[in-house]
């Protein structure tokens, strides 16, 4: 496994003993996997509400199976 061009360990015991034994490099992993998938921890603010938009322009409608509007929101 890498990171950042670092190899962090082989096999999957070796690699979360690292991670736990490197906390930074755990969080930059995470935030970059979350980053890159558009998640956001709970309790935690959004980049748009942080720079004073409103919460509801921050957070993208909610969808349904395979991106289709739920059914409530198609009327």
């Amino acid at each position: 496994m890498r990171g950042q061009g670092e190899r962090i360990g082989q096999g999957r015991e070796n690699a979360k003993e690292f991670l736990r034994n490197h906390p930074e490099i755990a969080a930059a992993i995470e935030a970059g996997v979350l980053s890159k998938h558009g998640v956001q921890r709970v309790g935690t603010e959004a980049p748009a509400a942080a720079a004073g938009a409103p919460a509801e322009a921050a957070a993208p409608a909610p969808r349904g199976k395979r991106g289709a509007a739920p059914a409530d929101a198609r009327a």
